[in-house]
């Protein structure tokens, strides 16, 4: 069915995250008509990112029962079905829901994208994006992707994303001092040779103050 007025939007956010950590990705939507219901299908790295839920609170649809929102998860594929049996959605812009992911201590830096994926099913069922209008019509919104960044902490031993002198007390303090553990401790060996010894800490002093190679750990 043909979009009527402004285009429909549906946006996943984009967010930093680290290994061993969490990571909640937004996800919002826009709509200028009353709606049935809302579907999302989505893709992202399953061998990377596990997905422990989804959580509608605090969003524009958080007054649907909880009990009537269908969600399918399979290999690195989400189907999230929020109807609203009751009336309709109304129409607005804001938080859809929020999707919770968990990542292990083994998880690669990188950048994982997530975006709207057809989900393969046997015709003529299709599971893909859509918004379901008042008479069930879908409408086919327009997608922005998002993304989980894990950024590169390497020589950023206090994690305040600025390496400094800061770190390079850290580092003495850790290694020499009995101070507190880096909370990624691959992120000190700053001269990639598998090893944290008094040179990462000469080469971080290098990189600071003697125009040095910048730091590269290996991950």
């Amino acid at each position: 069915m043909a979009d009527p007025g402004n285009p429909d939007t549906l946006r996943i956010g984009e967010i930093t995250a680290f290994p061993a950590g969490s990571a909640v990705l937004p996800v919002y939507f826009y709509n200028d008509e009353l709606l049935s219901a809302v579907e999302i299908v989505i893709h992202y790295n399953h061998l990377e990112l596990r997905l422990d839920s989804i959580s509608t609170a605090g969003s524009r649809v958080e007054y649907i029962d909880p009990s009537n929102i269908i969600l399918c998860d399979s290999s690195g594929l989400l189907d999230l079905w929020i109807p609203d049996f009751v009336s309709f959605i109304p129409e607005g812009n804001g938080l859809l829901a929020r999707i919770y992911f968990s990542l292990t201590a083994e998880t690669e830096l990188g950048l994982y994208s997530v975006d709207s994926i057809t989900w393969p099913t046997p015709i003529p069922i299709i599971k893909k994006t859509s918004f379901s209008d008042q008479l069930a019509y879908p409408i086919y919104p327009e997608i922005v992707s998002g993304s989980i960044a894990l950024p590169s902490y390497c020589g950023d031993l206090t994690l305040d994303n600025i390496i400094n002198i800061l770190d390079i007390i850290f580092f003495i303090n850790y290694k020499f001092k009995n101070g507190a553990l880096p909370t990624y401790e691959r992120s000190c060996d700053v001269n990639h040779d598998n090893q944290i010894n008094i040179l990462d800490i000469v080469y971080l002093v290098n990189f600071k103050f003697s125009f040095g190679l910048p730091p590269y750990c290996i991950n």
